[in-house]
């Protein structure tokens, strides 16, 4: 480009040349001037073949921020997918709007097995590869290096904590360029890091639904205990002291002093042990809950708190004919008599109102008082060494 703007200045200067020396030779002009008309037309080429240059290099530029626009949009789109197989699909999605290949495949290597797992493919698929035998350049994709199939088909390792976990197969419809292979080695390393994050998040949260799962079946087993304590409380121990009352009633009515004294005393510790155990029965697992319901189960321990705290109590309920299933009634009871009883124990407070609202979707129960607060943040902490187990179990 730079020859050719030269040769047009020089033919320009001619010309110039040529004209000048007609027009002003008669009035005797120094012929000199005519290297000033060189070397303005040797400036004004340079200015023209760097003007070229710099044209250039701007389009170079542009393509370049083109390029880093479009991987930013891939790397958006891979590391807001939730799964891996969304991972890889948005990835060969993203890259054929770069570089239009042929046909791609993803392939994922799982820990500590021979089989492979197609995750996504885009076009044909190359060749379905079922185990790491069929990959014939897993030597250099473990070293990280790009392996070629043929000339328009290429290998592209996913490579994650220095560990291959991957492979990206892609041909295209002509022998690779030195810029789309470079465009392929960008996205698949994005792909291999987002692939990598993917599958600690599925671990995580396959984790915490066992988790969940088991808590669950912990509630379930505790609540089922309760239930049977709370029966045997209640029927065989309050069976007895009931006999043993009716006995020590029978020996009252001697007419013994001594006796009838300490058949009164004798009755009133078995008065005692029945009014125990009914409320510890109770507070096992009311009867009435799997009798009668949520909102008769919640009324009773109300205002039992209120009666045994000394404070005020105010109950709201406006469930309509909603039907809970037991487990949701189950928490809802428990998590209502846990905060009741911290009101009891901690807050000193003089009035408290429950209210429970809610729809088919959705359960609200608010628990309000005027007493004393807390920091939650603090009681949490103290969970660990064994305080504050009350409210992590509401949690």
């Amino acid at each position: 480009m730079g020859a050719v703007a030269s040769a047009a200045s020089i033919a320009a200067y001619l010309i110039a040349d040529r004209i000048f020396s007609i027009r002003y030779i008669r009035h005797e002009v120094p012929y000199w001037n005519s290297a000033v008309w060189f070397i303005f037309f040797i400036i004004v080429a340079y200015i023209f073949a760097n003007k070229r240059k710099a044209e250039e290099s701007l389009k170079q530029c542009e393509a370049k921020l083109r390029t880093l626009a479009e991987l930013h949009e891939i790397d958006r789109a891979i590391l807001s997918a939730d799964t891996s197989v969304r991972v890889a699909e948005e990835a060969l999605s993203g890259l054929q709007n770069m570089i239009s290949f042929r046909a791609g495949s993803i392939f994922l290597f799982p820990s500590n097995q021979e089989k492979v797992e197609l995750l996504a493919t885009l076009g044909n698929v190359i060749k379905r590869r079922h185990d790491l035998s069929e990959f014939h350049g897993l030597e250099f994709l473990t070293r990280g290096q790009n392996f070629y199939l043929s000339a328009p088909e290429i290998q592209i390792p996913l490579h994650s904590n220095n560990k291959l976990i991957g492979v990206m197969e892609l041909e295209l419809h002509e022998p690779f360029s030195s810029n789309e292979i470079d465009i392929s080695r960008e996205v698949a390393d994005q792909l291999a890091i987002a692939i990598h994050n993917t599958q600690l998040f599925e671990q995580l949260s396959d984790a915490d639904q066992k988790l969940q799962i088991l808590l669950q079946r912990l509630i379930e087993v505790q609540e089922a205990e309760k239930r049977n304590l709370a029966r045997e409380l209640h029927d065989e121990m309050g069976q007895s002291l009931t006999a043993l009352k009716i006995q020590l009633e029978q020996i009252e009515s001697t007419n013994d002093p001594l006796i009838q004294l300490r058949s009164q005393n004798g009755l009133a510790i078995v008065d005692k042990l029945l009014e125990q155990a009914r409320s510890l029965s109770a507070e096992l697992r009311p009867t009435m809950l799997d009798d009668l319901g949520l909102i008769p189960a919640l009324r009773w321990c109300v205002s039992r708190q209120s009666l045994v705290a000394g404070f005020s109590a105010n109950f709201f309920e406006d469930l309509g004919d909603i039907n809970l299933p037991a487990e949701v009634q189950t928490t809802c009871f428990r998590v209502a008599q846990e905060a009741l009883t911290n009101v009891a124990r901690h807050a000193n407070a003089k009035s408290v109102s429950v209210e429970i609202t809610g729809s088919p979707q959705k359960l609200n129960l608010l628990i309000k008082d005027d007493g004393r607060g807390f920091d939650v943040n603090n009681v949490q902490r103290q969970a660990s060494p064994g305080k504050g187990l009350g409210l992590l179990g509401m949690k």
